[in-house]
Formats: structure tokens, C-alpha cells, sequence
């Protein structure tokens, strides 16, 4: 992904990952609403083969594409609120976390004098959404979930990969291979997304066997201390640095908010790790990306 993202050259070259990301909306709003009703959407917005955390991040992802889609004429208002109100229903915290922290950084590092701080529009605009909800309790319960400060049982996991990542402190215990050792995940056993477990669709026993290898510590840190050791661990900090130390340089808003944004949201998911359903395989292309740019510079 990292020579993908080289051989584009040019952030703008990922535009057209909009309008597969607009599927994504319509299909997770017409799966929901088709099998749940609107009782699915008060129980979390969701897609047959997106976790609804992801989803809300492709939602920030989209609306980082659209706002800074420059010339993009008047279909960015309703492509934007369409992202905006999936990543609503959602209800996830890290994706919102994400999304003010790399809109920030793309005002605060952007190239040139120019400062736009219509740009954190979005991010303040579900923000004072999510309080009046809050405040004028609105029976919509994902908004509630954005404001509760719970941390999801995430303390425990956390605590699982600390231990495991003991048993193998240098090399790790292999890549994928830090499941069993998240036991407060792996009891559950196999699962697929909560959307379909919610259609009664369970886990084929064809992939009962392979139920660990999806199983995340929900911070990349300490996922990377798991699998890879304190050396997987220093590679992947020394890329992150240079990349992020390169996109500052070039100032690129979408890099910027691609890079700080998935900094903030890997404190409580893991969102670098390949295969993806193409938002990890995004960041990795521009790493990419950057680098081939600094060779011009």
C-alpha cells in the first residue's frame, strides 16, 4: 500500500473513494431500516460487513473528502449531511474523536498563510447536535452513547494485551496471532457484525477457526506490543513519526487529517492493521504518499 500510495503521488487521486463510501451509507441505511426498522437505527446504525465503529470512521473519512474536495460543486451539502447523519447514527465515540482531532490539525498545518476554520464546522456541529440531544432528551440513543464515558469493557482488553504482550516482550507473540490471549474478547467466541448477530445470522463453522485472527486490543499501541514485540512496535512508531513529520512539512489538509485523526481514534480501536475494509490500507498509501512527495521537495 505504501508504493500504491507512491506511485499516485497526489492525495487528490483518492477522491473517488467518495462515492464507494456513499454506497456504504445507503447500504447500511437500507439493510438497518429493511430488517430492524428504525428500532435498528436506536440500536446503533449498522452494515452487514462494517463494525459500527468503522463505519463512523469511513463517515469521517468521507467528510474530510468532501469538505476538502475543492471546485466540487453543490452535491457536497447533501453528500456532507448524508456522512454527517450516518456517522449520528452510529453512535461511536472514537470515530468523533477522530474527526475533531484531524479537522484541528488540518486548520492548524495546512500549507501557507490561508487559515479556514469553517473546516471544523463538522466536528462542532455534531458536537452542540449531540448536547441538545442530550440536554432536550431526544429519544435517539446513539447521540446519548456519544456523550457516555464508558469505556466498553476496553480496560479489560487492554489488560489482556499487556499480559499477553509479557509472555513475548521483544518479538511478540506473531502477527494475528494475539487473540487467544484477549481473553475477555475470545470467550465470546466466533462472531460476526453486531448488525447480523441482531438478524440471528450467526458465525458459519467454517470460520470458527479463524475468529481470533479478527480480534483487536483497541489500542494500536499495545495490539503492536502484542503481535510484534517492542521491535514491531519501534518500526511502526518511527513510521508513524516520519510520516507525520512529512505530511506537517507539506501540508496537505487531507493527510494531516487522516494522520492525527487515526492517531487519536488507534488510543481506542486499531484502525493500521491489513486487511481492512479500506480505510488501514488508506493510511498506508498515504505514508506512501508523502514520502514520494518529499522527494520532489
Amino acid at each position: 500500500m505504501v508504493a500504491a500510495g507512491a506511485y499516485l503521488k497526489d492525495s487528490r487521486l483518492l477522491r473517488p473513494l467518495l462515492w464507494g463510501q456513499l454506497a456504504i451509507f445507503a447500504s447500511a441505511w437500507a439493510y438497518t431500516l429493511g430488517t430492524q426498522g428504525w428500532e435498528g437505527v436506536q440500536a446503533r446504525l449498522g452494515h452487514p460487513y462494517y463494525y459500527v465503529v468503522t463505519l463512523g470512521l469511513v463517515a469521517v473519512i468521507a467528510l474530510w473528502l468532501i469538505v476538502f474536495w475543492r471546485g466540487g460543486g453543490w452535491w457536497r451539502w447533501p453528500a456532507g449531511l448524508f456522512a454527517l447523519a450516518t456517522l449520528l447514527a452510529s453512535g461511536s465515540r472514537g470515530p468523533l474523536l477522530a474527526l475533531f482531532t484531524g479537522s484541528v490539525a488540518a486548520l492548524a498545518f495546512q500549507k501557507g498563510k490561508q487559515r479556514r476554520p469553517w473546516l471544523l464546522l463538522p466536528a462542532v456541529g455534531l458536537v452542540v447536535l449531540a448536547m441538545v440531544s442530550f440536554k432536550a432528551q431526544i429519544p435517539f440513543k446513539p447521540v446519548e452513547r456519544l456523550l457516555n464515558d464508558q469505556t466498553s469493557g476496553r480496560e479489560l482488553v487492554w489488560k489482556d494485551a499487556v499480559q499477553g504482550w509479557q509472555t513475548s516482550p521483544i518479538g511478540g507473540v506473531g502477527p494475528y496471532q494475539g487473540g487467544p490471549y484477549l481473553t475477555y474478547l475470545f470467550k465470546d467466541g466466533c462472531q460476526l457484525t453486531p448488525t447480523l448477530e441482531r438478524n440471528e445470522i450467526r458465525c458459519p463453522e467454517s470460520l470458527t477457526r479463524w475468529a481470533s485472527v479478527l480480534l483487536i486490543a483497541h489500542n494500536v499501541w499495545l495490539h503492536w506490543l502484542l503481535e510484534t514485540g517492542v521491535v514491531g512496535t519501534l518500526g511502526l512508531l518511527a513510521v508513524t513519526i516520519y510520516g507525520t513529520w512529512l505530511g506537517m512539512r507539506q501540508g496537505d489538509p487531507f493527510v494531516m487529517a487522516i494522520t492525527f485523526g487515526f492517531a487519536a481514534i488507534n488510543m481506542v480501536d486499531v484502525v493500521l492493521t491489513l486487511p481492512s475494509v479500506h480505510f488501514a490500507e488508506l493510511w498506508w498509501a498515504l505514508i506512501g504518499v508523502t514520502v514520494r512527495r518529499s522527494t520532489k521537495e
